[in-house]
């Protein structure tokens, strides 16, 4: 955001905020600071968050809404306040709460208080801290899931993601208070349709120009829905894959129903290129084979004047829109009910006869095998980590020699109702680890702003109330309702393929990974078998498991970070 650090205040009393991503329902907050005479000057997003502190202490930010992080400081009371959105959109990273806590010099400024920047690599190149290995437990979960959940660990490196929906505030001895974002109850009188344009209306405002990310999907087409109630023409914008059908036949149709404007844009193999530079730019590696498709669409949306983009992510997460959110009652039930035994080689069986390209299959039937409650991964959601898993425990023991999978803290959330949980999980792993960071870098690596209106407290709120009993419930049903007295049925959205490109393909028809992964820089880095993982990438390459293809590609992103940090 321009104009920062934004600072209020004389010498010596000054209060100074750099922030990273906008505010949403701007006003309520200009009517608590207009009570006590603490009206923003500038139309900068900043000043609220400054100006609410200095009129309210650190409580005045609990209302906070939106996609940001921000940083304080409190000249006179030479304190830091840390602040983070509650979906994790925008990231924030520090120094290991251990190393604060012993008074490590590395984890702080001249002035004592914690360092913290936007990325990891920029807190790296502030506190001037040195590489450490990579613990094969950080690879293996990166490996397997394509995310780490960074607030836990950060691939041997002594910095993390500082708690999503935390505010925090610092003196030289460490943290001395702590709150939590407000979580809203489910609003009391307000229809779906009514909270998805309040989401929309408090995150298009801006002085640039306005696009959305339009695929043939569900999600999109509710905030394509949205804008034209709101009488918002943004441009709607689709990228097609060389090699797969075009999305943009039925992303055209939408945004001319909604009067629209829409173009779109074909990407080619060329892509996987980019990957490199992106892991630079961050300092992490990047699992999501899908940054690339949001990176090479945020720079066409530039190119074309929009300088902010509404996206659908968080539709699937809040309403239910996975299968294997509405699968898990049922696999539990299963679970229960036949012996571990039968299980096991009914599971068996069906892995045997399946073919390698049924991913989504094959992942229920590792799930129905695992003894609840006895699993080696020892975790109440040891199943639905199976679901989101991108290999079998038998590839993984292959790989890293290891048969030790720990899995993430939020497998191990406490709540009977499946449908509860698998919502809860999604939210704060593959939403929060995965989907936000891939938005966010993909985005302002080009230059873009993106904004996510599912990712709205209300909504949230309301979306949670309304999770059913899986007999009761159908995906994304209110969406569908809202779309049905919208559009005609012929042009209601099939299933979104969204930005996943034909990765399989496009990494078998160069040597790309190949010479990713023959590096001989990782000869003493890979804490992985290198003959292995070149072993399948000739199997994909003769015709055989293709399902690999992501795995190679989260090998390939470890590869690129640990060479391009030893350089």
């Amino acid at each position: 955001m321009q104009g920062q650090p934004l600072c209020i205040g004389e010498a010596g009393e000054r209060l100074v905020i750099v922030m990273n991503g906008s505010l949403a329902f701007i006003d309520k907050y200009l009517a608590s600071l207009a009570a006590v005479d603490e009206a923003p000057r500038t139309r900068n997003d900043a000043e609220i968050p400054l100006r609410l502190y200095r009129a309210f202490g650190l409580a005045g930010l609990c209302r906070l809404e939106g996609q940001f992080a921000f940083a304080i400081l409190d000249e006179e009371r030479n304190c830091l306040v840390l602040g983070r959105d509650a979906f994790g959109e925008k990231p924030l990273f520090v120094v290991e709460s251990d190393s604060i806590a012993k008074g490590d010099s590395i984890a702080k400024g001249n002035n004592g208080l914690p360092a913290f920047a936007s990325t990891a690599k920029a807190l790296l190149e502030l506190t001037g801290e040195p590489f450490g290995e990579l613990p094969v437990a950080d690879a293996v979960n990166f490996a397997r899931f394509g995310w780490l959940d960074l607030e836990e660990s950060c691939f041997g490196l002594r910095v993390r993601a500082f708690p999503r929906g935390a505010l925090c505030l610092y003196d030289s001895e460490g943290c001395v208070e702590r709150l939590t974002l407000d979580t809203p109850a489910a609003p009391a009188g307000l229809a779906l349709e009514d909270l998805l344009m309040n989401a929309v209306a408090a995150r298009s405002h801006g002085d640039r120009k306005l696009g959305i990310f339009l695929s043939s999907g569900i999600d999109s087409a509710c905030l394509a829905w949205a804008c034209r109630e709101l009488g918002e023409r943004p441009l709607a914008m689709t990228l097609d894959f060389e090699g797969l059908s075009p999305e943009s036949t039925g992303a055209a149709r939408v945004a001319s129903r909604f009067e629209l404007p829409h173009k779109a844009w074909i990407a080619s193999k060329d892509l996987l290129q980019r990957l490199a530079a992106l892991i630079c730019d961050g300092g992490l590696p990047l699992g999501d084979p899908s940054i690339l498709a949001v990176h090479e669409l945020s720079r066409h949306a530039v190119e074309e004047g929009i300088g902010i983009v509404l996206c659908g992510e968080g539709g699937d997460e809040l309403f239910m829109g996975y299968r294997r959110q509405r699968g898990l009652s049922w696999l539990r039930l299963a679970q229960d009910l036949l012996p571990g035994a039968l299980r096991a080689s009914l599971a068996a069986v069906s892995l045997g006869l399946m073919p390698k390209s049924f991913e989504q299959s094959r992942r229920m039937a590792r799930a129905f095998a695992l003894a609840r409650g006895q699993a080696q991964d020892a975790a109440p959601g040891a199943d639905y980590a199976e679901l989101h898993s991108l290999c079998s425990a038998q590839d993984l023991t292959e790989l890293f020699g290891t048969k030790r999978r720990a899995l993430p803290a939020v497998y191990r959330w406490q709540e009977s109702d499946s449908a509860l949980f698998s919502q809860h999980v999604d939210v704060n792993a593959y939403l929060a680890q995965d989907l936000c960071p891939k938005l966010d870098h993909g985005s302002l690596a080009a230059g873009l702003e993106a904004r996510s209106p599912f990712l709205d407290q209300a909504l949230f709120a309301h979306a949670r109330a309304g999770v059913q009993h899986l007999a009761e419930f159908y995906g994304k049903r209110e969406l569908r309702a809202l779309l049905a007295g919208a559009l005609p049925s012929s042009l209601l959205p099939s299933r979104k393929r969204g930005f996943a490109l034909p990765l399989a393909e496009w990494i078998l028809a160069d040597d790309w990974a190949r010479e990713i992964l023959s590096d001989p820089a990782l000869a003493s880095r890979a804490c992985w078998n290198r003959q292995t993982a070149l072993r399948w990438l000739d199997e994909m390459k003769a015709g055989r498991r293709s399902d690999r293809a992501h795995l190679i590609f989260n090998l390939c992103s470890l590869a690129l970070h640990l060479v391009g940090r030893g350089r």
